[in-house]
């Protein structure tokens, strides 16, 4: 025992050597009995090819080349193609199921066409969908519904006067007197202080010409002579126009002032400035956004004014009023 503990790794040697010659053995047994495990078999010298199913193969070949065209379902009471690859958008609304390519279906968010929503690829689940501003140019989406233009595009937008609104009518008033007439060729006018006009001017014209204010034209002098009494009195008359309101007036001499009262209007402007920001009946302004476009004022009530502007169309005339 003594000697199996001192020299133990050389019994083991010996056993795992006792193995592998016994496991050699049995791989050389099986391998002389190879042959025994097959059988030959004698070939024939011809083997015969079965004949192909010549109508298959036709109708195979003919199904490969064949050109197959979907066509897509059409549905519908107002019949509509259903796409393939594409669903349709159905929307439940009010207990109601709306067909949002139907043009014949309900109104989703009236007066605008479901098609449009979804043409303009507009949110058309959120209930302010028309009230919102897609393409940030300050016109809502049922403006660019109305006006017919893209909410897509800010370059592509309603007229500016759209976005115009008149704020409130201001007075003053003009106070001319024709004073004499001088000699053949100058006349004499007066022109009375007034809120507007607070300094008195007196003013030298012969027909034809314009006052120094630019407020009237001298057009016409006519001698006139009336019988008071015993007396007869110089009541001459000198017609003139008045500028900014293109208004002819008949002065007659040394007869009280004629007032005339000049309307301005206020504007306001949601996109921008209105410049100037108060205008005189006849005058013209521009809008911040358009500085291009002169815009004039042709008549001033209390509520609303008359504006008109060159437009693509030729001259457009349009009554801005106050913001509801």
């Amino acid at each position: 025992m003594d000697a199996l503990k001192l020299h133990w790794e050389k019994v083991v040697l010996a056993v795992v050597g006792l193995v592998a010659l016994i496991l050699g053995g049995l791989r050389i047994l099986d391998a002389l009995s190879f042959a025994d495990k097959f059988q030959l078999v004698d070939i024939p010298e011809k083997v015969g090819i079965p004949e192909f199913e010549t109508d298959t193969l036709s109708k195979a070949q003919s199904l490969l080349v064949k050109k197959f065209q979907w066509a897509n379902p059409v549905r519908g009471t107002a019949p509509k193609s259903i796409p393939l690859f594409q669903s349709i958008p159905i929307v439940e609304y009010q207990g109601q199921l709306i067909d949002m390519s139907d043009p014949n279906a309900a109104k989703l968010r009236p007066p605008v066409e479901n098609l449009w929503l979804i043409e303009n690829n507009l949110d058309f689940l959120k209930s302010d969908v028309l009230e919102q501003d897609t393409d940030g140019d300050g016109y809502s989406n049922i403006d660019e519904w109305t006006d017919k233009t893209s909410p897509r595009d800010p370059a592509k937008h309603p007229p500016y006067w759209k976005k115009l609104y008149f704020e409130e009518r201001k007075q003053k008033t003009y106070l001319i007197q024709f004073s004499t007439k001088l000699d053949d060729t100058k006349f004499q006018f007066s022109r009375l202080p007034s809120a507007a006009w607070p300094q008195r001017e007196t003013m030298f014209l012969a027909i034809g010409e314009t006052s120094k204010d630019g407020q009237f034209r001298f057009d016409k002098f006519e001698a006139k002579e009336a019988q008071v009494g015993i007396i007869k009195k110089d009541v001459s008359e000198a017609t003139i126009t008045y500028l900014p309101k293109n208004l002819t007036l008949v002065l007659v001499k040394q007869a009280p002032p004629t007032e005339v009262p000049t309307y301005f209007g206020q504007f306001s402007f949601e996109l921008g400035q209105v410049s100037p920001d108060l205008v005189k009946e006849g005058e013209f302004f521009t809008l911040s956004k358009d500085s291009t476009t002169k815009y004039k004022v042709i008549d001033i009530q209390a509520d609303s004014a008359e504006i008109s502007f060159s437009g693509p169309q030729g001259e457009e005339k349009h009554r801005i009023t106050k913001k509801q």
